[in-house]
């Protein structure tokens, strides 16, 4: 279509509708599934949106009659223009559109015919004149325009200030022996480099200063390059700028053989420690067709070659993954420091509806899973069970990451329920409450705690129930112990 377009000359000819003109009789076709379009002299072109079955009407046509037209999409034999009926003015000709269903020939049935004067044929067929011309590319580096993901082009962004990171532009398939002119305009005048690189990134050819930069470079090879710019200076100011670059493209090429493919991207994460018990899976967060996965040891002996290494022990490990396709290549290391124990099992009891952590230990962090969901604000020492609640787990994590998870603490016997022999009233309670408990009981000796297990007030239980004073306490949960037992009660 676009060779007929080009050599017919379609926007040389008057334009014509002809199935919107009342003297169109649509021959066995429907006028829903019909479009004729006629440009005056140079062609007609028959659309049809029937996948089934071809379209065919006869239209009036500003073609001489005995003109012979042949359908340049080579669906349908050559058409002889011929007298209007009644012996009116004028030729008319009979078009067919041929059906949308391309999989009988996948060449013709494209839903779509051009008929153009046969003597057409011989210019039709010849080559296209060799027209060399530049083409011309414009990036504006802004932070709303840039993309570091490493699935992304990882193209844009403004260069950043007091940085000498790298900034990339764009890039373009150039021809080989044809000059690749770069340009860099600034948002104001600091020291820059513009770079010019393959596509691995391999710098080619590079221009530095201050002010608009201009350079000119002539590949030895057709293929992909690319533009980074950064600042000369860790020093400079953020700004934006703007990349132009004026290339000729090969007139001819291999769209798939050449197409544009991701550069390999790398990342182990930070130096960390592992866990006795489990092993760590490195995973370098990239992944696509045609790359290789290299994993060497601290001795550079290689260990893997899949696209996660497992590691069991402590040392430094790097991966080098490469693009089969473009030999383009990337590079990470990490280190593990050592493999650590994870936590002890916490001691949880409970008391009512409420689950104590008993053994508290410093540098762990405590997280609590109620129903299977996680909730970042339950990370305190107790967990107030709410109605319903069917699961409770929780997570011990030490300074090294290592966990500890308990099973079902609704369930498992870890979570101890004692028996109910004294009361705690009101509750909540401000200032002060009473304790109300059985008779042996009485002179037991009786603690006030907080979350944290710090002493409060202590004293004797001395009758069937006692007042307890509190005073100068901060709001909260605390806990009340009478001999072998615990109950929880809230102060405001």
């Amino acid at each position: 279509l676009i060779r007929c377009h080009n050599k017919l000359d379609f926007k040389g000819g008057e334009y014509r509708v002809r199935t919107a003109e009342p003297s169109v009789f649509f021959d066995g076709s429907s006028a829903q599934d019909l479009i004729v379009f006629e440009r005056t002299g140079k062609a007609i072109i028959a659309v049809t949106d029937n996948f089934s079955n071809s379209q065919a009407a006869w239209i009036d046509t500003d073609f001489p009659v005995g003109t012979i037209l042949k359908d340049f999409t080579g669906n349908f034999p050559n058409i002889t223009v011929v007298t209007r009926p009644n012996s009116q003015p004028g030729g008319r000709v009979r078009v067919q559109a041929p059906s949308c269903n391309g999989s009988a020939n996948n060449t013709l049935n494209k839903g779509v015919a051009v008929f153009a004067p046969l003597v057409m044929e011989a210019s039709f067929n010849a080559a296209f004149p060799a027209v060399e011309r530049s083409t011309i590319h414009e990036w504006e580096m802004a932070d709303d325009l840039g993309d570091s993901h490493p699935r992304s082009l990882r193209q844009g962004g403004s260069l950043p200030a007091a940085s000498l990171q790298f900034r990339m532009a764009g890039k373009v398939y150039a021809a080989a022996g044809k000059p690749i002119s770069y340009k860099l305009f600034p948002s104001f005048e600091r020291q820059l480099g513009l770079y010019l690189t393959d596509q691995c990134g391999n710098t080619l050819d590079s221009v530095k200063g201050s002010g608009p930069l201009t350079k000119t470079f002539t590949p030895a090879l057709t293929g992909w390059y690319q533009f980074q710019v950064r600042n000369i200076s860790d020093t400079n100011a953020a700004q934006r700028v703007w990349i132009q670059v004026s290339y000729f493209a090969p007139d001819t090429l291999n769209a798939l053989a050449s197409r544009s493919r991701l550069r390999p991207f790398a990342d182990l994460g930070p130096d960390r420690y592992g866990c006795n018990g489990s092993s760590i899976s490195l995973n370098p967060g990239f992944s696509d067709l045609g790359l290789s996965y290299s994993w060497k040891d601290s001795q550079g002996i290689q260990i893997g070659t899949g696209a996660t290494q497992p590691i069991n022990s402590a040392g430094l490990y790097s991966v080098t993954i490469t693009n089969t396709i473009t030999g383009c290549s990337a590079f990470d290391s990490v280190r593990i420091f050592s493999f650590q124990d994870p936590p002890p099992a916490p001691i949880v009891q409970k008391f009512g509806d409420t689950l104590k952590i008993m053994n508290v230990l410093p540098g762990v962090r405590y997280s609590w899973r109620l129903n299977g969901s996680s909730n970042l604000a339950d990370t305190l020492h107790y967990l107030i069970v709410p109605p319903g609640a069917f699961s409770v787990n929780l997570t011990s994590r030490n300074e090294y990451g290592c966990q500890n998870v308990t099973a079902n603490l609704l369930t498992s016997s870890a979570a101890m329920v004692r028996s109910k022999t004294f009361d705690v009233y009101p509750n909540p309670a401000e200032g002060s409450f009473f304790l109300r408990a059985a008779e042996h009981l009485q002179g037991k000796k009786f603690r006030v705690c907080d979350v944290t297990g710090r002493l409060i007030a202590e004293g004797i239980f001395q009758s069937a129930e006692n007042e307890i004073v509190l005073k100068k306490v901060p709001p909260g949960l605390y806990f009340i112990g009478l001999g072998d037992e615990t109950r929880k009660i809230e102060l405001r």
